[in-house]
C-alpha cells in the first residue's frame, strides 16, 4: 500500500527479525520456520527520508509516515538523530510558532484554575491566544524564548528506546516518527502550560488582552523579566507531565483580576526587602533605594502616573489586605490608597510608597476592615469618613467608631422577633475587641482627642444594651418591642445615676408584670386554668388548652371566643407560649437574669475598672437602701437584683471605699443609719445588713493581719475591746452601750484572729506531709507550736469572756477546726496541746454540758462502728466479749460458733472470717491506742492470740489467714508493719487504719462472685496475680487515643500510628509527626506503604469505618512512686477520677495487708508483680512504696470528695459492706482477642485474678460505675453520709449527735426564738466557707457530662496555668519581630551571643516601645516556657529547659532559628500560638452550639495573621480580680442538705461574654533569623550568582592590608562587608537571580542604598576604588588575613597528609594547571562544603571540584583541568590545597 507499511499475519507465522537501513529493506536472517512476509513500499519521488522497522515481538512492520514532517513544523527523523537528542537542541529545529499554534489547546487543557471560570472566559482566552500567536510578533518572540528556556532547564531528552519498546504508545502513534513527535509535543505542551500558568496568574492574560500601550509594554517586559528571574518554574511539571495549577495570589486564597502586570512578582520582591528597610529612619526611602537597585525598565521604579499607581495599589490590596465578603476589593483599594495618602501627607508616586506606608498603617487598616467585616452595614459611612479625613490617627479611628456605634444602635435595628437578636449580638461581639482596642489606644495618648469621651460613653451604653439583651431578653425570650421600650430610659444621660438605677430596677419589675403576671397569656379561655399544652386555633388566632379546644370542636362549629363560624378547624402548637412557660414557670428565671445584669451594672460599670467613679449621692443612697432590703421609690414590686450575700458584701465594701472623701463620709453615715433601723426592727444585731457589714470588716482586717506574729501583736488591743461583746440590742427602749458598727467591727476582728488560729493549728496538728503547706512554711513545727501556744493564751480571755456570746465564740472556733479536717480530727485536737491545757475548754467541760462531754468522749477511739452491719459481727463480738471478760475461763462460746458454722453453714464461713477479723480489731487491737492497757486485759489478748493460731475450731482458715487474724491480737508480724497503731496515734490515723482493716475483712469475706475476691488474691496469693492485668494501671496510649479521638487509624511505612477523622479515608498528604515520612493520601486513597491499624479493616475502602484498637496494656503493677501520682483528676479508661483513685486505694491497701502474712518471704513473692519500668522503686522497699501510695490515695480522695476524712471513711465502709452482698458473675465477659489468626484467650471464672484485659475492664466498670460513682455522686452525698452516721452510731451517741448537728449548722437561724438570736447572735458567728476555686474545678471535672456541657469552662480551669502566658502573646510577637527587623542578616551568631537584651534596649530607637514589648516577651517566657517539652520531634535539652529570659539574656535566645538556642525563640512562639488556637477552637465550638439555640451567626471563624495580632485578639482574663469574685458571688448557692451547689452555666457564660467572645485564631507567619556567618548567609558563592565578581590584583590586596594595618581593623571591615553581602543576597529576594550593580562603588552603595552616612572602612583604597564586583575578593582577602587557619571548621576526615609519591605527582601537574582559577575556587569549596562528613573520604578530588563553575564553564570542560591527578582522594584535599597554594605563591 502506498505510503504505509503492511502488518504481518498473526497465528503460527513469525515475522523475520531484522532492521532495514535508510531507503531500503535490510538483510533478513533466517528465522524460525513460518510464513515469510514481503513488504512492498511505494517510494514517492523527492528528497524524502523514511525508516522501515521490523520487530519480531510485535509481528508488525512499522513504516515511517512519508508525509513531509515540515508540514507540521516538527523535524524529521534524520534531523532529530543528527542532534544529541536533547530537547534543547531539538527546539532549534522546530517551526515553533506553528507547533505552539497546534499545541496550545493541549497546554490550556492541562491548566487547573482554583476559581470558577465561565465558558465565555475560556472562549475569550482561546481567541486571544490564537490571535496573539498568529499576529503579535512581540508576544510570539517572548513566548518562544521562554519556552526554549524552560525546556532547556528541564534537561529532557528524546527517548528512542522508550519509543521503540512501548508497544501501546507506538501503536497509538502509528509510526516511529510520530511516536518521537509525540514526546516532543508532550514536552512542549508541558513547558507551554507552565508558561501559560505564569502568564495567567491572577488573570494576567485577560489584563494583556485589554491593556493599553503603556500597560502592554510593562506586561511584556515584566513577563520576560519574571520568567528569567523565576528560573525553571516547577520543572517537576515537565518531568511528570501532570496538570499545572494556576496560582492566585489573593489573600485568603481569593482570586482577583489583576490590573497591574505581574504585580505578584514586584510585591514579593519588595516584601522580602521589608525586613531590610523597616527599621531605618525613612523606611520608604530605604525601600525605594533597594527597589531601584534592581535596574527596572519602563519607569517601574520611578514615579508613576496616578492611574498606573492606582492599578498597582489595587493588586497590592488584593494580595495583602485581609479578604472580606462584605467589602469589594475596589473599596478596599480605595481605603488603602487614601490611608497611604494621609500617612504620607501627600499622594504617593512610587510603588515603594504603597508598600512602606501600608506597612506603617497595617494594624489600623486591619482594624478598619475588621469593623466592616463585623458590621457590614457601616461600610458606606466608613468609606465616606476615610475619603473626607484630613489626617489619619486616633481622630479618624474615633470618627469611624462613631459610625459603627450608630449602625449598631438598637433603634437602628429592624428587630421583629426574638431570633433577630442573634445576628446583632454576633456583630457586636465581633466588633467589640476592635472597638475597645481603638478606644484604649486613644486613651493612652498624652492628649486624647476631644471626641474620646463621647465615643466611650456611647460604646458603654451600647455595651449596656448588649448585656441586657444577652442576660435578659434572650434568656427570658422578651420580644424586641418590649426590650426597646424597657431600655429607652437607659439610653439617655449618664449611666451611673440614681435615675438610671431606679429605671433598671423598675424595668425588671415592669418585666415581671408583663411577662409573668398577665393571666390571658397563661390561662385557657375555656378552662380558665393554667396552660399545660397550649395550641393555636389557626382561624381565630387564639390560644387554648389542646384537650379543651379539641373537645369544643367536636361539638361546635364556631369559635369559643369570637362566636363566628369556623371554616377551618385546624390547630397548631403555640410555641411562643410554650417558650414563655418554659422560661417563666417560676420567677427564678427573671431573678437570675436580673441578678446577673445588676452584677454587670454594679461591678462593671459603677465600680469596675472603667476609671469612672460613682459621683452621685442619691445613687449611693439607693445602693445602701437596696442592701437594707428597701425598695426604690416608685417601684411597686421590686425584684431582688443582688440576691447573694457575697454580692451584697462586695457592694458594701465598694461603697465604704469610695475615693471621694465627702461622698464616702456621707455613705458611711448612711450605712450606720440603715443598720440602726434594721436592728430596731429585728430587735437583734444579726440582721442581713449587719452581717454584711461584719463580713466586710473581716475582709479588710484579714488583709492587714496575715500571720501568727501579726495576730499575736494585735491581740492586746483586741482584748481591751472585749467589753463591746457585752452590748445587747433589744429594741428602742434600751440604748446600747456601744454603737452597732463598733460591736460589729470587734466581732469581725475576733472572727479573723480565731480563723487564723484554727487554720494554723489544724495545719500543725495534721500529718507531717501537711506541715509543708502551713502558712508559716519556713518555721519548724516546734516554732509554730510555740506561736500557737502564745496565741492560744492570748485568746483565753476571749473564750472565757462573761457574755452571752461566749458559747457562740467557742463553737465558731470548733467549726473552723472541723471544716478543715473533720470531726475525728477535732476530737483529737481537743485532746492535744495547746488546747487540752486551755482554761476555756476546762471551764466548758466543768459546765457539765452533756452534748459536749459525749462529743469529746473519754479517748480517741472512733464513736461509730462500720462493722456492726456485717453478718455474724454481733455474734462474734458477743463471743469475744465473753472470752475476754476477766472471769472467763476461755473462748468456748467463740469456738462453738465457729464449729457450728463449719458443720451447718459452710457457705457462710467467709462471712464468719470477715466478722472475726473485724471483731478482733474492734475488741482487741483498738486497745493499742489507749494510754494504758491493764495487765489482765493484756494477758487475755495473749490467750486469744494463742487460740487463733492453734485452735482446731479455725481449721477452715489457712495458715496465712490465721497470721492475719493473729496480728489483730497484738502478735508482731515477722518484719513489722509500717501502719501499726499505738498510744501516739491520732484519731485520723485510726480512721485510715480502720479502712485497711475493712479491706482485709472484705477480702476474707468474699466468695468467687464478689468483686472483693480480687482483694483476697492480692493479700494471700500475689504470685497468682503476676502476669495478669491490674485495675487502674496505665492504659495503652494508642488504644486510648483510638477510643478518645475515634475515626479510622492507619500506620505509616515505619509503623507509627495516625488517624483520619470524618469519613475515615485520607484526602491530603502530610508528614508523620514521629518520623517525618509521608502519610495519608489523596482522593480517599492511601499512599503506598500505609496500612490499617485495625487488621480487620485491611482492604476495606468503605467510608465511616471505625478502628477498633487492640488494647496492649502492660500486665502487672505499672504505677510510679506516690509522689509522681498526685494529680487528682488523672484517670484511665474513662473512669471518673473518684472511681479510679478509690480502686487504687483498695489495691494498695490489699497489697500492704499482704505483708502481714508469710512474713519473711512476702517481699520475694511480691516483687515479680511490679513492672520494673514504671515501679522500679518498689523493688527496694515494697512496704514503704505501698504505704506511700495508701496515704497518697487517701489524701487525693479527700480532695476529690471534698469532705472530711470522717465522711470519706463512712462512705468507703458503706461501699465495702454493699460489695459483700452483691454477686456478679464473670461468665458474660468476652474472651481476650489476640492478633489476627490467633485464637482468643478464655478467662478463669470468678474474680480472684483478672487474667484477661476484658475481665480487668469489666472489674473497673462494675466497681466504678455501679458502686463508687453512685455512692460518691455529689447530689445527695450529704444524705448518704448522715444515713451512714446514723447506721454506724450507737444510741448512746444521740446527745453527741445533737451537739454535732449544731456544730455542722444544720439548724435554721430564722426559726430560732428571738431570745436566742439576741443572746447568741448566731448569724454573726456562722462559719463562712471561703470560696475555693479548687473545689469548684473539682466538682466540674469529676463529672464527664459537665466537661461536655461546659467545654470552655472545663478547658479554662483545667489548663489555666497554661493559658496565663497568652495575654502576653502580642507583646512577645512584637518584640521578636522588632529584633528580627533589626538583627536579621546584620551580625554573626557569635556577636549575637555576646549581645545582651539590656544593650539592645539601651540603643533602641523607641525605647518605650522596645521595653514594653520585652516586658511582655519575658512574662510570656516565664509563664509558658516551662510547659514546652519538645521542639518538633526533638526534646528540649535540659540546659535550655532551665534557661531564663531577662536583660542579661543574649539576643540569640530571642531570635528564632531551627537549631541551637534559636529553638527557644521558635519554641515559645509555637507553644503560644498552638495553645491560643486550641482554646479558641473550643470557644468557637461552644459558640456554634449556643448559636444554634439563638440563631446566631457564630459558626464563622476569624483568622488573624500574627503580623496583625493585637492585644484585643489575645486571650486575656482576670482570674483573681474578676472571675473568682464573680463565681463566688453569682455561681454558688447552698442546697437543702447544706451542700454547695455550683452554677457552671453562669460561670461559663461569664467567661465567654466578658473575656473570650470575638477572639480570632492566629496564623503564625514567623521568619527565621539568619546570621551573617550561617551557612548560606555570608556565602560568596551565592553572592556571585547575584552580582558578577572580579578578583582584586595582588597589588590592590597588599595595599588594602597595609592601610588597615591590623587584624582587628580588618575584622571590623569584614563585619561591614558582611552586612553589604547580606543585603545584596536579599535584594530582589529569591525571585531575582542577577542584579547588574557590579560597577557601583562600594562606598556609594553603603551611603545611598544602605543609608549608612558616616561609614569608614579604614582603608583609602576601599573607600575610593572598590566596587561591588570586587566584594567577594575583598572579603576573602580580609578573611585570610584575620583567620589563622581558614580550614579550622573543616571536618578532620579531609585533613590527612598526602604521601610523597602523590605529592610529587601533584607538583608535576601544578605547572600545567591554571592556579589563578583553581586555588581560590578550591579554597571556597573546602571551607563552605566540607564542614560535615558528607563526602566520602575515598572519592576522587577531581570529581568534587570538577563541577565547580569557572566563568561560564565548569572545570571539567577546561582543557588544563585534564592534567589534575584523577585518583587523589578527598581525605587529602586540605593538604592538596596547601601544596597547590604554595606552588601558586612561588
Amino acid at each position: 500500500p502506498e505510503g504505509k507499511g503492511a502488518a504481518a499475519p498473526e497465528g503460527k507465522a513469525a515475522a523475520p527479525e531484522g532492521k532495514g537501513a535508510e531507503g531500503k529493506a535490510g538483510p533478513v536472517d533466517d528465522g524460525p520456520p513460518g510464513v515469510h512476509v514481503v513488504v512492498l513500499v511505494h517510494l514517492p519521488r523527492g528528497d524524502l527520508q523514511f525508516l522501515i522497522d521490523f520487530d519480531k515481538r510485535w509481528r508488525m512492520a512499522f513504516v515511517d509516515d512519508i508525509e513531509p514532517a515540515a508540514n507540521t513544523g516538527l523535524p524529521d527523523i534524520q534531523a532529530m538523530l543528527n542532534t544529541d537528542l536533547s530537547m534543547q537542541q531539538i527546539m532549534e529545529l522546530l517551526d515553533l510558532k506553528r507547533v505552539l499554534l497546534a499545541s496550545f489547546r493541549r497546554a490550556l487543557a492541562r491548566l487547573v484554575y482554583l476559581h470558577e471560570r465561565t465558558n465565555e472566559d475560556v472562549k475569550e482566552q482561546i481567541g486571544f491566544l490564537l490571535h496573539s500567536l498568529r499576529n503579535d510578533k512581540q508576544f510570539i518572540e517572548h513566548v518562544q524564548d521562554a519556552v526554549k528556556e524552560i525546556v532547556g532547564r528541564s534537561g529532557k531528552k528524546l527517548e528512542l528506546m522508550q519509543a521503540a519498546k512501548k508497544e501501546e504508545d507506538l501503536a497509538l502513534a502509528g509510526t516511529f516518527q510520530a511516536a518521537l513527535h509525540r514526546q516532543i509535543l508532550d514536552t512542549l505542551s508541558s513547558a507551554f502550560a507552565l508558561l501559560l500558568s505564569h502568564m495567567d496568574r491572577n488573570t494576567g492574560l485577560f489584563l494583556l488582552s485589554k491593556a493599553g500601550p503603556t500597560i502592554r509594554d510593562m506586561w511584556l517586559y515584566l513577563f520576560a523579566r519574571s520568567t528569567n528571574d523565576l528560573g525553571g518554574f516547577q520543572l517537576i511539571s515537565i518531568k511528570e507531565g501532570g496538570a499545572v495549577e494556576v496560582v492566585s495570589d489573593g489573600s485568603s486564597s481569593q482570586s482577583f483580576r489583576s490590573k497591574f502586570p505581574f504585580s505578584f512578582f514586584i510585591n514579593r520582591i519588595l516584601t522580602e526587602a521589608r525586613a531590610l528597610t523597616q527599621d531605618s529612619e525613612n523606611p520608604a526611602r530605604a525601600l525605594q533605594s533597594q527597589f531601584a537597585l534592581l535596574n527596572w525598565d519602563f519607569g517601574i521604579a520611578q514615579e508613576l502616573d496616578e492611574e498606573t499607581l492606582l492599578r498597582y495599589c489595587y493588586d497590592f490590596t488584593c494580595i495583602n489586605a485581609a479578604y472580606s465578603s462584605h467589602i469589594s476589593r475596589e473599596q478596599q483599594s480605595r481605603i488603602v490608597h487614601r490611608i497611604v495618602c494621609l500617612a504620607k501627607g501627600e499622594k504617593p508616586t512610587l510603588i515603594a510608597h504603597i508598600h512602606a506606608y501600608f506597612w506603617k498603617m497595617e494594624l489600623t487598616l486591619t482594624a478598619y476592615f475588621g469593623l466592616v467585616d463585623a458590621v457590614p452595614s457601616c461600610l458606606d459611612k466608613i468609606m465616606k469618613a476615610v475619603d473626607e479625613a484630613k489626617t489619619c490617627g486616633p481622630e479618624l479611628d474615633l470618627t469611624l467608631l462613631q459610625h459603627v456605634i450608630t449602625v449598631l444602635a438598637p433603634e437602628a435595628q429592624n428587630w421583629q422577633e426574638i431570633a433577630d437578636y442573634g445576628d446583632w449580638m454576633t456583630k457586636f461581639e465581633d466588633a467589640r475587641p476592635i472597638v475597645e482596642g481603638l478606644i484604649s489606644i486613644a486613651e493612652r495618648l498624652a492628649s486624647p482627642p476631644a471626641s474620646l469621651d463621647e465615643v466611650a460613653n456611647k460604646w458603654e451604653k451600647l455595651l449596656f444594651t448588649y448585656t441586657f439583651i444577652r442576660d435578659v431578653s434572650v434568656q427570658m425570650k422578651v420580644e424586641p418591642a418590649l426590650t426597646l421600650k424597657t431600655l429607652a430610659p437607659a439610653t439617655k444621660g449618664e449611666l451611673r445615676t440614681c435615675a438610671i438605677f431606679r429605671a433598671i430596677v423598675k424595668m425588671f419589675s415592669d418585666l415581671r408584670y408583663q411577662i409573668i403576671n398577665p393571666e390571658h397569656d397563661y390561662k385557657c379561655p375555656i378552662t380558665l386554668e393554667d396552660f399545660k399544652d397550649p395550641v393555636k386555633l389557626i382561624e381565630d388566632g387564639r390560644v387554648y388548652e389542646r384537650a379543651a379546644i379539641v373537645e369544643w370542636l367536636e361539638t361546635n362549629d364556631i369559635s369559643p371566643m369570637t362566636g363566628l363560624p369556623l371554616k377551618n378547624k385546624a390547630i397548631e402548637p403555640a410555641t411562643e407560649i410554650k417558650d414563655k412557660l418554659a422560661a417563666m414557670a417560676t420567677e427564678d428565671g427573671l431573678k437570675a437574669a436580673a441578678s446577673r445584669f445588676m452584677e454587670f451594672y454594679l461591678f462593671e460599670l459603677c465600680f469596675g475598672e472603667t476609671g469612672k467613679d460613682v459621683k452621685e449621692q442619691k445613687l449611693i443612697i439607693d445602693f445602701v437602701a437596696m442592701l437594707a432590703g428597701k425598695k426604690p421609690k416608685g417601684v411597686k414590686q421590686a425584684v431582688d437584683v443582688v440576691p447573694s450575700d457575697a454580692g451584697k458584701s462586695f457592694l458594701l465594701r465598694k461603697i465604704l471605699e469610695i475615693g471621694d472623701k465627702k461622698l464616702k463620709a456621707g455613705a458611711t453615715k448612711l450605712i450606720y443609719q440603715f443598720m440602726g433601723m434594721t436592728i430596731t426592727k429585728a430587735k437583734c444585731l444579726g440582721t442581713n445588713l449587719c452581717v454584711n457589714f461584719s463580713s466586710v470588716q473581716e475582709q479588710i482586717y484579714s488583709e492587714t493581719i496575715e500571720t501568727l506574729d501579726a495576730a499575736i501583736k494585735a491581740m492586746p488591743d483586741l482584748a481591751k475591746n472585749l467589753d463591746h461583746l457585752t452590748t445587747e440590742f433589744k429594741g428602742k427602749k434600751v440604748k446600747p452601750k456601744y454603737s452597732p458598727e463598733t460591736v460589729l467591727t470587734t466581732i469581725a476582728h475576733l472572727r479573723h484572729i480565731i480563723v487564723l488560729f484554727a487554720h494554723n493549728l489544724a495545719q500543725c496538728l495534721s500529718k507531717e506531709e501537711d506541715e509543708k503547706e502551713a502558712k508559716e512554711a519556713k518555721s519548724s513545727k516546734q516554732e509554730v507550736m510555740l506561736k500557737l501556744k502564745t496565741l492560744s493564751d492570748a485568746l483565753e480571755p476571749v473564750f472565757l469572756c462573761k457574755t452571752t456570746m461566749s458559747r457562740s465564740i467557742r463553737m465558731f472556733f470548733l467549726k473552723n477546726l472541723e471544716r478543715s479536717h473533720g470531726i475525728s480530727f477535732l476530737r483529737s485536737a481537743l485532746q492535744e496541746a495547746p488546747l487540752k491545757e486551755s482554761k476555756w475548754l476546762k471551764d466548758w467541760k466543768d459546765s457539765a454540758e452533756s452534748g459536749l462531754l459525749r462529743f469529746l468522749g473519754a479517748n480517741k477511739l472512733p464513736h461509730n462502728n462500720p462493722f456492726k452491719t456485717m453478718p455474724y459481727f454481733s455474734d462474734v463480738q458477743a463471743a469475744l466479749a465473753q472470752g475476754l471478760a476477766p472471769t472467763s475461763g476461755g473462748f468456748n462460746q467463740l469456738e462453738m460458733l465457729c464449729q457450728n458454722t463449719f458443720a451447718n453453714a459452710k457457705q457462710n464461713l467467709p462471712a464468719l472470717k470477715a466478722a472475726l477479723l473485724a471483731a478482733l480489731f474492734h475488741q482487741c487491737y483498738l486497745d493499742k491506742v489507749l494510754p494504758e492497757v491493764p495487765s489482765a486485759s493484756r494477758r487475755k489478748i495473749d490467750q486469744l492470740a494463742s487460740w487463733v493460731q492453734k485452735t482446731p475450731a479455725l481449721s477452715f482458715c489457712s495458715q496465712q489467714e490465721r497470721e492475719l487474724l493473729a496480728f489483730f491480737c497484738w502478735v508482731k508480724p515477722a518484719n513489722g508493719f509500717p501502719l501499726e497503731l499505738s498510744s501516739e496515734s491520732k484519731t485520723e490515723d485510726i480512721i485510715l487504719f480502720r479502712m485497711l482493716v475493712h479491706v482485709a475483712a472484705a477480702a476474707l469475706g468474699a466468695n468467687d462472685a464478689n468483686l472483693t475476691r480480687y482483694l483476697y488474691g492480692l493479700i494471700f496469693t500475689p504470685e497468682q496475680v503476676v502476669g495478669t492485668w491490674m485495675p487502674c494501671m496505665m492504659e495503652d496510649a494508642q488504644a486510648m487515643a483510638v477510643r478518645v479521638l475515634g475515626g479510622r487509624w492507619y500506620k505509616c511505612s515505619n509503623g507509627h500510628a495516625y488517624f483520619v477523622d470524618k469519613c475515615g479515608r485520607p484526602t491530603v498528604v502530610q508528614k508523620c509527626a514521629t518520623c517525618g515520612v509521608k502519610i495519608g493520601g489523596l482522593n480517599h486513597n492511601l499512599l503506598p506503604g500505609q496500612v490499617d491499624l485495625d487488621s480487620g479493616l485491611e482492604g476495606n475502602t468503605n467510608y465511616s469505618q471505625k478502628t477498633k484498637a487492640m488494647d496492649k496494656s502492660e500486665p502487672n503493677y505499672c504505677l510510679k512512686e506516690a509522689k509522681e501520682e498526685t494529680s487528682p483528676l488523672e484517670t484511665v479508661r474513662n473512669m471518673t477520677p473518684i472511681a479510679d483513685r478509690t480502686q487504687r486505694f483498695l489495691v494498695h491497701c490489699a497489697l500492704l495487708c499482704g505483708s502481714l502474712v508469710r512474713g519473711n518471704d512476702w517481699s520475694k513473692r511480691i516483687q515479680p508483680l511490679f513492672n520494673k519500668t514504671f515501679a522500679g522503686a518498689a523493688q527496694k522497699d515494697p512496704k514503704k512504696f505501698l504505704l506511700d501510695h495508701v496515704k497518697g490515695d487517701w489524701k487525693v480522695l479527700t480532695k476529690l470528695v471534698r469532705r472530711s476524712q470522717d465522711d470519706l471513711g463512712l462512705l468507703l465502709h458503706t461501699m465495702l459492706n454493699e460489695l459483700q452482698t452483691k454477686q456478679i458473675p464473670t461468665n458474660t465477659i468476652q474472651p481476650m482477642a489476640l492478633e489476627a489468626k490467633k485464637p482468643p484467650i478464655q478467662h478463669k471464672q470468678g474474680w480472684l485474678v483478672l487474667d484477661t484485659i476484658p475481665k480487668r475492664d469489666a472489674f473497673e466498670t462494675q466497681l466504678g460505675k455501679n458502686f463508687i460513682d453512685q455512692l460518691f455522686d455529689s447530689k445527695g452525698i450529704t444524705g448518704r453520709v448522715e444515713a451512714a452516721q446514723k447506721t454506724y452510731s450507737s444510741k448512746s451517741e444521740d446527745e453527741a449527735q445533737v451537739f454535732t448537728q449544731e456544730l455542722m449548722e444544720r439548724s435554721d437561724i430564722k426559726s430560732m426564738p428571738l431570745s436566742m438570736k439576741q443572746t447568741l447572735m448566731p448569724a454573726l458567728w456562722r462559719y463562712r466557707a471561703p470560696f475555693s476555686l479548687e473545689d469548684f474545678s473539682m466538682e466540674l471535672n469529676l463529672n464527664e457530662d459537665n466537661k461536655k456541657a461546659y467545654p470552655v469552662l472545663s478547658a479554662f480551669l483545667s489548663s489555666e496555668l497554661n493559658l496565663r502566658a497568652l495575654r502576653y502573646f502580642p507583646a512577645a510577637i512584637e518584640f521578636q519581630t522588632l529584633c528580627l527587623q533589626k538583627f536579621n542578616r546584620a551580625l554573626t551568631k557569635d556577636a549575637a551571643r555576646k549581645l545582651a537584651v539590656s544593650s539592645v534596649l539601651s540603643k533602641a530607637p523607641d525605647k518605650k516601645r522596645w521595653s514594653e514589648a520585652f516586658k511582655g516577651y519575658r512574662a510570656a517566657w516565664d509563664l509558658g516556657w516551662k510547659f514546652v517539652e519538645r521542639f518538633t520531634c526533638l526534646e528540649i535539652p535540659q540546659m535550655l529547659k532551665n534557661a531564663a529570659v531577662d536583660e542579661k539574656t543574649p539576643i540569640t535566645m530571642i531570635l528564632p532559628q531551627e537549631k541551637d538556642e534559636g529553638i527557644c525563640g521558635l519554641g515559645i512562639m509555637n507553644y503560644l500560638s498552638r495553645r491560643h488556637n486550641q482554646f479558641v477552637e473550643i470557644i468557637y465550638e461552644k459558640l456554634l452550639l449556643r448559636g444554634q439555640q439563638l440563631q446566631r451567626n457564630s459558626s464563622r471563624k476569624n483568622v488573624v495573621s500574627s503580623k496583625f495580632f493585637a492585644p484585643a485578639h489575645a486571650l486575656t482574663y482576670d482570674l483573681e480580680g474578676k472571675f473568682i469574685p464573680f463565681v463566688a458571688k453569682q455561681c454558688v448557692s447552698v442546697g437543702e442538705d447544706g451542700a454547695r451547689v455550683y452554677n457552671f452555666d453562669n460561670a461559663e457564660q461569664y467567661l465567654l461574654d466578658v473575656f473570650f467572645v470575638g477572639k480570632p485564631l492566629v496564623e503564625m507567619e514567623l521568619r527565621m533569623v539568619q546570621y551573617t556567618d550561617d551557612e548560606g548567609a555570608v556565602n560568596t558563592m551565592l553572592l556571585k550568582e547575584k552580582v558578577d565578581q572580579e578578583p582584586l590584583t595582588r597589588e590592590e590586596q597588599k595595599q588594602i592590608l597595609t592601610e588597615l594595618g591590623s587584624p582587628a581593623a580588618a575584622h571590623s571591615c569584614m563585619r561591614l562587608l558582611e552586612i553589604c553581602i547580606s543585603f545584596l543576597q536579599a535584594t530582589g529576594g529569591s525571585y531575582i537571580q542577577k542584579i547588574g550593580v557590579g560597577d557601583k562603588f562600594l562606598l556609594e552603595y553603603v551611603k545611598d542604598v544602605l543609608l549608612m552616612k558616616d561609614v569608614d572602612f579604614g582603608s583609602h583604597t576601599i573607600q575610593s576604588k572598590i566596587k561591588l564586583k570586587h566584594i567577594d575578593s575583598l572579603w576573602k582577602t580580609l578573611r585570610d588575613f584575620t583567620v589563622k587557619d581558614p580550614f579550622e571548621n573543616v571536618h578532620a576526615r579531609y585533613k590527612e597528609v598526602l604521601d610523597t609519591k602523590e605529592g610529587k605527582q601533584l607538583q608535576t601537574a601544578a605547572s600545567k594547571l591554571d592556579l589563578d582559577a583553581l586555588v581560590p575556587t578550591m579554597q571556597e569549596l573546602i571551607i563552605q562544603r566540607l564542614t560535615e562528613p558528607q563526602m566520602s573520604a575515598k572519592a576522587p578530588i577531581a570529581d568534587f571540584i570538577g563541577w565547580a563553575p569557572v566563568g561560564e564553564n565548569f572545570m571539567n570542560d577546561l582543557e588544563w583541568f585534564k592534567a589534575f591527578p584523577s585518583k587523589i582522594e578527598m581525605k587529602y584535599i586540605v593538604d592538596v590545597y596547601k601544596m597547590l597554594s604554595e606552588c601558586h605563591t612561588q
